[in-house]
């Protein structure tokens, strides 16, 4: 879970739950402001987190019993705020898959994961799989020291992609310092023609190994000798922190 706001949020009479109520969480503690919360499974008979959780290295706001789990073919699922005898949803997903709705299957497996934190996770189209093994963005190992195909307490990577990772085919699309960096992971990607990319002062676009833009629209960058747009390799560390892991 992720706060996109400026304030803290308590977790008090807030549950995270699915509509056959397997499972059904009740959280706990708080949010910090523009921070996440994580929730791991703990399976019947374990006491040890450190050893016996999903995530070795990262620890969770909260590891509890998923009752029988999260189906592999989608769940609907709730996130719901009680006060007294009033119910709030605050955000609910609703997918129903033939497989696993992410990518992968057996023991290999894609985080599903959101692109935008401001749309309704009834949006199908803000859900993808997670493509950090591009560019070896990952966040977190699992208990065998493997890296996990996901971003744990950690921005998604599909969040860094310039327009979510699809073309830019009308209107104007402002990339700001306030969310920089960002990626193009794509061979091209493509400003349409009566489409504009502005890119603000102090803003870094990286480039996956052959990706680049094809500019049939308009592309501004407004950098200043101060404050300047960087565009550069996605194993450029000076420019957007280390984004493929190797410093």
């Amino acid at each position: 879970m992720y706060n996109k706001t400026g304030n803290s949020i308590s977790l008090s009479g807030w549950t995270l739950h699915a509509e056959d109520g397997a499972p059904y969480i009740q959280l706990s503690g708080s949010i910090s402001q523009n921070s996440y919360y994580l929730i791991e499974r703990k399976n019947t008979g374990e006491t040890n987190e450190g050893v016996e959780s999903p995530i070795a290295d990262i620890t969770a706001d909260i590891w509890t019993s998923f009752g029988t789990g999260l189906e592999d073919g989608g769940e609907h699922l709730y996130l719901s705020y009680f006060s007294g005898t009033a119910t709030t949803t605050i955000d609910e997903l609703n997918f129903n898959c033939t497989f696993w709705c992410s990518l992968g299957g057996g023991s290999f497996y894609f985080s599903l994961e959101r692109r935008s934190p401001t749309l309704s996770g009834l949006t199908e189209s803000d859900w993808t799989s997670n493509r950090g093994d591009r560019t070896n963005f990952k966040n977190g190992t699992d208990q065998g020291g493997i890296p996990l195909r996901a971003t744990p307490k950690a921005r998604n990577y599909a969040n860094y992609l310039v327009n979510y990772g699809s073309d830019l085919t009308s209107g104007t699309l402002t990339l700001t310092s306030v969310n920089s960096p960002y990626l193009i992971d794509s061979v091209w990607f493509t400003i349409s023609a009566g489409a504009t990319l502005t890119v603000e002062p102090g803003t870094t676009i990286k480039f996956l190994n052959n990706a680049g833009i094809q500019v049939n629209g308009t592309l501004t960058a407004n950098g200043t000798a101060d404050n300047k747009s960087t565009f550069t390799s996605y194993r450029d560390d000076t420019y957007g922190g280390d984004f493929n892991l190797d410093a």
